[in-house]
């Protein structure tokens, strides 16, 4: 499991904010770990934007079974826009650069255009991992 910085930590929702300015969290990745990030921080003394190439959350553990059953596969997934605990949703194309001196995330939005970035105080990155077979 990752440690968590005690200024983090320490900020929680019952913990009052002598600046009442909320701590920027970036949270790159929209799978199980990046949800399971959103309900760690989740609190009032935060401000989370959640970065992702998909428009949804997808259960990938039933995708086998969704296939031999089409009507479970409006169920496997959800979209973002129905997620509570997030303060903003960044679709991206591709993630370009991380800048940890200016704690910028760069990225280009699917439809094109300029490089843009989301700035952070703390960035979770959760983009999952590939495999081959």
């Amino acid at each position: 499991m990752a440690t968590v910085p005690s200024e983090i930590t320490s900020q929680s929702p019952s913990t009052p904010n002598p600046t009442k300015q909320k701590v920027r969290v970036v949270i790159v990745g929209g799978g199980f770990a990046g949800l399971e990030a959103l309900r760690y921080f989740r609190g009032s003394a935060f401000s989370y934007t959640l970065i992702e190439k998909k428009q949804y959350h997808e259960f990938t553990p039933d995708i086998p079974e969704a296939i031999t059953s089409p009507t479970l596969l409006r169920k496997i997934s959800k979209p973002f826009s129905s997620c509570r605990v997030v303060d903003r949703c960044v679709f991206v194309k591709d993630i370009v650069r991380f800048d940890a001196v200016q704690k910028r995330v760069y990225y280009v939005k699917p439809e094109g255009g300029p490089e843009e970035f989301e700035e952070f105080d703390y960035c979770v990155l959760c983009t999952g991992a590939t495999y081959t077979s």
